[in-house]
């Protein structure tokens, strides 16, 4: 069953087996809406001006990226390249996307994917309004209005007693609506080089229930339920640091030597084929990709490293085996696409970023990184829920000798 029937239908579940009965919202409007198709950067690190970035912040922090439309994945970036204040450009992302949004139900149906399924882009991507990008720039695809840029004041950048700077960030942002959902996909960019990817959810609630065992009672009395459920992210991120390949991903971990739980010992562990691995806040895990060949002036392999925010987690039935895992690495290949659901054919080519690891040697690494949300609903969330986001950082490490501002 599709949630495209209408952005203000609410889908009502007897058990997690069956449907009772679909109730259609009064005032639903139809629009017609322009598409394109998706643009095509140009190879090479560069793009046509329309779809190429450029910020440089007060401080002289540079960033230049391209970005294009698909119509799965929504708006998707290339070459990402950051300059530190005086230092050199490099680039640090070939290609970066959102890679799945899944969405399972407490109740075991329904199991949205909405970016594999229906998609993010093409008639999903919101055509912007100027309320939706308040003191920010609207960007066009040449038909509609799919992004909004902003550059904004985040506050400290660091502090020591007198010793004060502000910094600065640009974020990125367009609109996926797919059924009651309202998806607000966003990147930031701030000026000491972190890359925060984001997801707000907002629009109306979906899925409604009986069963109080699978909801929270909303509304008067405790009759009507909005059902629980997950969203499970993923996002996909294809690192060219400096140069094409060669890179290499780490894992970054600190565990007690012998039990004594008083110390606390750093691991770190390459991986030279493809992997697997689960969010372990108990050891702090992270991860980084460097170049080896690339270093800072006192003498480092330039890196950035991927944090771990784990809060939730999600572990699905065994028709979902890739949410056994959190993040992945494996090797570039244009046809390993979403996490879940690619299309069949091509040469080592498999359903799902599980499949996807399968021992090959990794020598250009595309990390892919989970993160969940488990919604339980609230009554401030009708009629319309406010936006909760979700997301990680991407840090630069080692990517120069000291701190890069001025």
């Amino acid at each position: 069953m599709s949630r495209s029937v209408s952005r203000i239908a609410r889908f009502f579940w007897s058990t997690p087996q069956g449907l009772l009965s679909i109730v259609i919202g009064l005032g639903v409007v139809c629009a017609a809406v322009l598409t394109r198709p998706a643009s095509t950067a140009a190879q090479g690190g560069s793009c046509s001006p329309s779809f190429n970035i450029v910020v440089t912040f007060d401080n002289g922090a540079n960033w230049n990226l391209c970005w294009e439309e698909r119509t799965k994945e929504g708006i998707v970036f290339r070459f990402v390249t950051y300059t530190p204040p005086g230092e050199t450009a490099r680039q640090i992302l070939f290609r970066a996307n959102l890679a799945e949004v899944h969405v399972p139900y407490d109740l075991g149906t329904p199991r949205f994917f909405e970016l594999s399924g229906a998609g993010l882009g093409g008639t999903h991507l919101y055509d912007l309004a100027p309320d939706d990008c308040p003191n920010g720039t609207l960007i066009s695809n040449g038909v509609k209005d799919v992004l909004c840029q902003t550059i904004e004041d985040r506050g400290y950048a660091y502090k020591d007693y007198a010793l004060v700077a502000h910094g600065q960030e640009m974020s990125l942002h367009s609109v996926s609506t797919e059924g009651a959902y309202n998806y607000v996909i966003g990147w930031s960019f701030t000026d000491d080089g972190t890359i925060e990817p984001w997801l707000g959810f907002t629009g109306q609630l979906a899925v409604y229930t009986f069963d109080p065992s699978y909801g929270w009672p909303l509304g008067v009395g405790n009759t009507n339920y909005a059902a629980n459920h997950f969203h499970n992210i993923w996002w996909r991120l294809d690192f060219d640091l400096g140069t094409a390949a060669g890179d290499v991903a780490e894992e970054i971990e600190f565990t007690s030597p012998d039990g004594d739980a008083s110390k606390r010992v750093i691991g770190v562990t390459a991986y030279t084929v493809e992997t697997a691995r689960q969010h372990s806040p108990e050891t702090y895990r992270a991860w980084r990709v460097k170049d080896p060949t690339i270093t800072n002036a006192d003498g480092h392999p330039i890196s950035y490293e991927i944090g771990t925010e784990a809060n939730h987690i999600f572990r699905g039935p065994a028709t979902e085996p890739w949410t056994e895992y959190d993040f992945y690495v494996t090797q570039s290949r244009n046809c390993e696409r979403y996490a879940a659901h690619n299309p069949p054919g091509g040469v080592n080519c498999a359903d799902n970023v599980l499949a996807f690891v399968n021992g090959e040697t990794v020598s250009d690494p595309v990390v892919w990184y989970g993160a969940t949300f488990h919604h339980l609903p609230r009554d401030e969330d009708e009629d319309v829920m406010p936006v909760h986001h979700h997301g990680f950082h991407i840090v630069p490490r080692d990517w120069t000798a000291v701190n890069p501002f001025p």
